[in-house]
């Protein structure tokens, strides 16, 4: 009897070894056992990349994938285009949006900074989010453990907002670099309060 291992569907034996030791007693398709740090299995592409696949009944369902020329791994859909995640040779690690073309989340390791919607999270701060619009849905929300309040950060190119409540209205608003502050509106006095009835503020003694 013998194995054959017969690449990409091909039907002829082009050489090759398989060495079995001891006797095989094996209650899966295929049992690989080894010694502490050997090498249970090795894929050795003699040219490009190396890609194993996950198939069902004959269908591509994912690829695990080299990234031909140094020590990183991609893991793609069943196109074999489509990436999901990519595991860089410095440790960064990239996770894609829907179309699989765009990391939209990314951790950069060499800084250890984390980037939603950003490649670059170290630029910023440990925790990047960049916003895909200047709007609070796009922003950064805490939520309440029922969900049903929030608050809400988000910026544009002129002021950064700060909102209590779900709908993102009558926000506290920085105005960037200009040294003002907003509430209910944005700002062009360094101090500016906007409300719809006609009690702008309110001042108490306690005691």
């Amino acid at each position: 009897d013998e194995i054959r291992l017969l690449p990409y569907g091909g039907t002829t034996y082009t050489g090759g070894n398989l060495d079995v030791t001891g006797t095989v007693t094996a209650d899966t398709s295929l049992n690989i056992e080894g010694t502490y740090q050997a090498p249970l299995a090795r894929f050795n592409s003699t040219s490009g990349f190396a890609r194993i696949a996950l198939q069902e009944n004959g269908t591509a369902r994912k690829y695990m994938q080299s990234l031909n020329g140094s020590d990183g791994v991609k893991f793609m859909d069943g196109d074999g285009t489509t990436q999901r995640m990519r595991i860089a040779d410095n440790g960064d690690i990239s996770f894609y949006e829907d179309t699989g073309t765009t990391a939209k989340l990314f951790w950069d390791a060499s800084a250890e900074s984390l980037g939603i919607g950003t490649t670059s999270p170290s630029t910023y701060a440990g925790l990047t989010l960049q916003q895909s619009s200047n709007t609070s849905s796009k922003g950064l929300a805490i939520v309440d453990s029922t969900a049903a309040q929030s608050v809400k950060l988000w910026v544009d190119g002129t002021n950064s907002y700060l909102s209590s409540g779900n709908t993102g209205a009558d926000p506290l608003v920085l105005n960037l670099g200009g040294g003002k502050v907003g509430i209910g509106a944005a700002p062009t006095h360094p101090l500016q309060v906007q409300a719809a009835d006609g009690t702008l503020a309110l001042f108490t003694n306690a005691s």
